[in-house]
């Protein structure tokens, strides 16, 4: 009888993933799942033959019946005390499709490859009647010669014949990977193979159903991973309280006094300080007071550093590049009157501001005009709007291309007007135009972050622009 502690016990064996309802073990050839008991539910579903492991084997035998690509049982379910683990073959040189968009190893023409592809097996699986309740891109994994295989279907059901919703569901659930890491083209080509007759005209629905469904999607787990889960904890030390990631340990350290740490900007509304905190660098940003009715709104809407926060984590979730935020620390007065609040990020080294495009090649300059152009485009396609894009927020991390968003206190999770975009972006072009940057390349910014608009929009940012401009020169 095969058991997780005598597989982990196994030096050829490597944990691949872990949780408290599954184990999931890889090496040799195979890939090792060891499903365990949660809850009560969990155990009566196992002695009736409906356990994850069994609905999973089921489900991998009928699909290889019907063709369709999914590992091989090497070793059918065997029950433990509490557990039962089941043994597929390994697909060689495999690896999740999300995983390799992050790793940046998406070349255009590899990725219009997989889309054609990825359009393909979806077809074919919602054609077979399989409904998957947890299909996205990591449960797809892409091998060695570009072919695609579909994993993890112990949440998975076979139907006589699917309906328009859950197949349309299917496709959504999908569409979160192309919303981070593709683009509206990909998602059409996608389209365009998934149903060569109709996809014309169920594109632009399609496509506002997809945003919704996503920004749905991310409110729910934002506040289902960063009020109280495994992910974080509830923290009190002396006269602060807070929420912290649970793999930052240095709360005490933070709140405590250090001549050491270095302030590298201190103003009315904030002051920020570089510290060595549990072995890592951070930085540390300790709110100040802008307003007298500031405390009592932020009873309501919580402190600054509260904000941030979340606004750090929404952004990280939708694939926009941020500094993670560790922890938010406030100290309160009776009734819950913020006076104090901290705010711990993680650092980010590398240029930033006015550094990043002085007594640099045109190339390299030109290549982060068009970078930051983009990376606001992102932010504006995600949903956001940021009051304060100067050019001291963005800083360039040395082991990567993508500007890094910093200061996030003017952020908005609404989407603004053109007009109003164009007098968010005259801050940034008056930055850029100090820095030495040529109009013709702030220009390149400002279409970047534009993008394929109609011309009535692109016109209404640039009188936003214009309009800010002379705002800031004191003209009327």
């Amino acid at each position: 009888m095969v058991t997780e502690g005598s597989l982990t016990a196994q030096s050829n064996l490597t944990v691949v993933k872990s949780a408290a309802p599954r184990t999931v073990l890889r090496g040799e050839g195979r890939v090792v799942k060891v499903y365990r008991d949660v809850t009560f539910g969990d155990r009566l579903r196992r002695l009736f033959g409906r356990s994850p492991a069994a609905r999973e084997a089921a489900n991998l035998r009928q699909a290889r019946e019907l063709d369709l690509p999914v590992p091989e049982i090497l070793e059918d379910v065997q029950p433990a005390d509490g557990e039962e683990t089941i043994v597929l073959r390994e697909i060689p040189g495999a690896r999740a499709l999300d995983e390799i968009a992050l790793a940046g190893d998406l070349a255009p023409r590899r990725r219009r490859t997989l889309t054609v592809a990825l359009a393909g097996l979806i077809r074919r699986l919602l054609d077979a009647g399989l409904a998957h309740d947890d299909l996205h891109a990591g449960n797809v994994l892409v091998d060695e010669t570009d072919s695609l295989w579909l994993i993890d279907l112990h949440r998975a059901r076979f139907r006589p014949a699917l309906s328009e919703r859950e197949r349309r569901n299917a496709l959504l659930s999908l569409g979160r990977f192309f919303l981070l890491h593709g683009t509206r083209a990909d998602r059409l080509r996608f389209l365009r193979a998934f149903d060569p007759e109709t996809w014309r005209e169920s594109a632009r629905p399609l496509e506002s159903a997809l945003r919704d469904s996503c920004e749905a999607f991310w409110k729910r787990r934002l506040a289902r991973r960063y009020t109280r889960s495994r992910h974080v904890r509830w923290v009190e030390h002396g006269d602060f309280h807070g929420i912290v990631l649970t793999s930052f340990e240095g709360v005490p350290a933070v709140v405590a006094p250090d001549e050491r740490e270095r302030v590298i900007k201190s103003g009315r509304s904030s002051q920020v300080a570089l510290r060595d905190v549990a072995g890592e660098r951070v930085v540390l940003k300790r709110h100040r007071r802008k307003k007298i009715l500031a405390p009592l709104l932020d009873v309501f809407r919580g402190s600054r550093a509260r904000r941030g926060f979340y606004a750090g984590h929404a952004l990280l979730m939708r694939g926009l590049d941020t500094a993670e935020p560790l922890a938010w620390l406030e100290r309160t007065v009776a009734p819950g009157l913020p006076v104090e609040s901290l705010a711990v990020t993680r650092y980010a080294h590398g240029p930033a501001g006015l550094e990043a495009f002085r007594d640099v090649a045109p190339d390299r300059r030109r290549e982060r005009v068009r970078a930051i152009g983009r990376a606001v485009r992102r932010l504006h396609d995600a949903g956001f709007s940021h009051r304060d894009l100067k050019l001291d927020n963005w800083i360039w991390p040395d082991d990567g291309t993508r500007p890094v968003l910093l200061d996030l206190d003017g952020l908005r999770h609404r989407r603004a007007e053109p007009e109003r975009v164009g007098r968010h972006l005259e801050r940034l072009d008056r930055d850029l135009a100090e820095a030495g940057v040529s109009r013709t390349d702030r220009m390149r910014v400002v279409r970047e972050a534009i993008g394929p608009a109609a011309t009535d929009v692109r016109r209404r940012v640039l009188d936003g622009l214009a309009a800010k401009a002379r705002e800031a020169r004191g003209r009327p």
